[in-house]
């Protein structure tokens, strides 16, 4: 199931070196230019509001292809990283990469999905990263309440994420569930409105969290970028194509929005 859904597609996007080669996220984007750095920026502005620093040991769940455990170790020098990805073709292409950069002591890769964060319960971690895949996760709730003791006091998590509107959730839940649901690979508690979500992190009383609404940066630029003549004619990126389509929509019709969500840990 994953290997259907979390492939290797999005190596077909990526087109310059010096921005990375591996990136699988929406990506930040600021006017036109490359996939490959609108992915950067995106693990960028997520590590910055993070604070990600030397100092930090960090756990990345949903890593992707691996492009950003690479980064958190070059942008911001952390040398204690820990991946946590459900895909085994993604995870074995991240390792080769890995290995090439002789950081496999440095960064350690396992198997599984968001659900199997327990098994790091003899860790203390300074920050956990979600970067675009939380949606996925069965569920972000749970996720964030088994981040809890993996935390150190004043340890935060970080999350760029994407979130349904009323507006959307109005919809029959016939078309929720089928293009929904089962196309962008998304259990059906995870859709909730960014309010129910501060409501459901305000009860759990552990968190500070700053939330920020980053949708004109997210969903126009790879819109936008999917759509020109040389991407939009490429062969094996039928998934992307619908995925762009989808969103465009969506986001015109103001049905989905994107977050930067950051929870510090309360002392």
């Amino acid at each position: 199931m994953y290997e259907n859904f979390f492939g290797l597609d999005e190596l077909k996007l990526n087109d310059e070196e010096k921005y990375g080669l591996s990136w699988a996220n929406l990506g930040y984007w600021h006017g036109n230019h490359s996939y490959s750095k609108a992915g950067r920026n995106l693990a960028i502005e997520l590590g910055k509001s993070l604070e990600l620093s030397k100092k930090d040991r960090l756990l990345d769940v949903g890593f992707g292809l691996g492009e950003q455990l690479l980064l958190w170790h070059s942008y911001f020098d952390i040398d204690s990283i820990v991946g946590l990805n459900p895909s085994e073709i993604q995870n074995e292409y991240a390792k080769s990469r890995i290995s090439k950069e002789k950081l496999a002591k440095k960064i350690s890769l396992f198997t599984g999905t968001s659900a199997d964060i327990s098994r790091f319960n003899s860790k203390k971690f300074d920050k956990i990263i979600a970067l675009d895949c939380a949606y996925h996760f069965e569920t972000r709730i749970k996720f964030i309440r088994d981040s809890i003791d993996l935390l150190g006091d004043g340890g935060a998590l970080g999350m760029i994420d994407l979130f349904p509107t009323e507006k959307m959730l109005k919809w029959p839940q016939k078309i929720m569930n089928s293009l929904i649901t089962k196309f962008f690979h998304i259990d059906k508690k995870n859709l909730m409105t960014i309010r129910d979500f501060e409501l459901e992190i305000n009860e759990m009383d552990v968190f500070e969290a700053e939330i920020i609404d980053i949708s004109n940066y997210i969903f126009p630029g790879f819109c936008n970028y999917i759509n020109k003549e040389g991407v939009k004619n490429q062969s094996g990126l039928k998934k992307m194509k619908i995925t762009a389509k989808l969103l465009s929509f969506f986001h015109r019709k103001d049905y989905v929005r994107a977050f930067k969500i950051i929870l510090k840990k309360n002392i």
